[in-house]
């Protein structure tokens, strides 16, 4: 079965959609490609969802008319003539093929549109992503690799394609690691040696924050983050990244506890990434900490998720209501973190007790025992509620009267 016939054995593009590229090929006058993890996916017989297509022509024209034939979103990205259609449970990533120069280390590319498939494989990062398959006109069904991407696969091996590779986008040292970790590729090595070479803070963060903080995202992502993470760390990555974070042997234990918890108690809840960047991160001191997430520039959420997860744990109490009030003030990846060392309480509290509410609220209080509208109804709830987690009180009736007696001995 060629890799043609196999695109809908993998759900990679349905006939509809293959129908639509025809088409718009036709309309537009230009060859498309499917392009990139795509084409490697199809190899190795895994599923994938999204699919970059390369047009030899006008790419956006051509996403025009497919958004239009498929009812779906139009999002185009002008200075790079690409586009993006969003489709339910998928996205058709359409460019023009180009070339590329980088001006200057970490620079985003100067792009040269107009050029063959040839160039446009040959600006990727690594082989195993730098082929393709024709779609229309549909050719024999067989990769375009004209950079050896297919053998690279099969000897299970990651090769970049250029010597300054890492150098003019340091983002695919964080990237090799994920495919690495993701695909059970070893990188070649004249692949690693380049990857040390450029393991140096002034190279890695010559690409700004913002794009390294998405490439460690999309890392942390992955249900192989440990062995990714252990890559980086090997090849000096990590500690340029973050002075202090290490990677060792039980950094995967921790990953799979914490991803174990979540699963039994938190089921989709917070973002796994967030959570497995700040183990990560735990061995970096905290002002350390505070300054690189600086120059990541995270949004606040994912911030204080990432410092929950990264920072020192005090030994959690057994008292409920302690226990509540303690983790009902972290980020979701903070509590589950916590259970990376003290499960049975973190299970406890995700379970059961922070899901404990009083059968009264401030407005019961003051319509029932007359208390206007005041900061001190919400201290007599906080109390309320840490007796009733540690079942002290009973339902409503007994934390009405608890309430009377607590207004009791507040009068003169």
């Amino acid at each position: 079965m060629s890799l043609l016939d196999r695109l809908e054995l993998v759900r990679t593009l349905d006939p509809p959609a293959r129908a639509a590229i025809a088409d718009a090929a036709r309309t537009a006058g230009a060859p498309v490609h499917l392009v990139g993890g795509a084409v490697r996916d199809l190899l190795l017989e895994r599923p994938t969802v999204d699919a970059d297509l390369v047009v030899e022509g006008d790419g956006v024209a051509v996403a025009r008319s497919l958004a239009q034939a498929l009812g779906g979103r139009l999002v185009i990205h002008q200075p790079f003539a690409t586009a993006e259609v969003h489709l339910p449970g998928h996205v058709l990533d359409v460019a023009s093929a180009r070339r590329e120069r980088y001006a200057a280390p970490g620079a985003l590319p100067t792009v040269e549109l107009g050029a063959p498939l040839g160039d446009d494989l040959a600006r990727r990062d690594f082989t195993v992503n730098a082929m393709a398959l024709r779609l229309e006109p549909v050719g024999d069904g067989e990769p375009i690799d004209p950079l050896g991407g297919r053998a690279d696969l099969a000897a299970g091996r990651l090769r970049v394609l250029h010597d300054r590779s890492f150098v003019d986008d340091p983002t695919r040292l964080v990237r090799g690691a994920r495919y690495a970790a993701r695909l059970g590729l070893a990188l070649e090595p004249s692949t690693a040696a380049l990857a040390r070479e450029a393991a140096r803070p002034e190279t890695i963060w010559s690409v700004g924050g913002p794009r390294l903080r998405e490439a460690l995202a999309l890392l942390a992502a992955e249900p192989e983050a440990a062995a990714a993470f252990a890559l980086l760390d090997d090849l000096g990555v990590l500690g340029a990244i973050a002075p202090g974070a290490a990677a060792g042997p039980e950094l995967a234990a921790r990953m799979a506890a914490l991803d174990a918890v979540r699963v039994a108690h938190a089921p989709g809840e917070g973002e796994p990434w967030r959570g497995r960047l700040g183990l990560a991160l735990q061995g970096v001191p905290p002002d350390a900490l505070e300054a690189l997430l600086t120059r990541l520039e995270p949004s606040a959420r994912d911030a204080a998720a990432v410092v929950a997860a990264a920072r020192a744990r005090p030994p959690l109490p057994a008292r409920a209501s302690e226990l509540t009030e303690m983790l009902d003030r972290l980020p979701v990846e903070g509590v589950l973190a916590h259970g990376v060392d003290e499960p049975e309480p973190v299970a406890r509290y995700l379970d059961a007790l922070r899901h404990v509410r009083l059968a009264v609220d401030g407005d019961d209080l003051q319509a029932e025992l007359g208390i206007p509208p005041s900061p001190a109804i919400g201290a007599m709830l906080a109390t309320l509620r840490r007796r009733l987690l540690d079942g002290e009180m009973g339902g409503r009736d007994a934390q009405l009267a608890a309430a009377r007696r607590m207004l009791g001995a507040m009068r003169p």
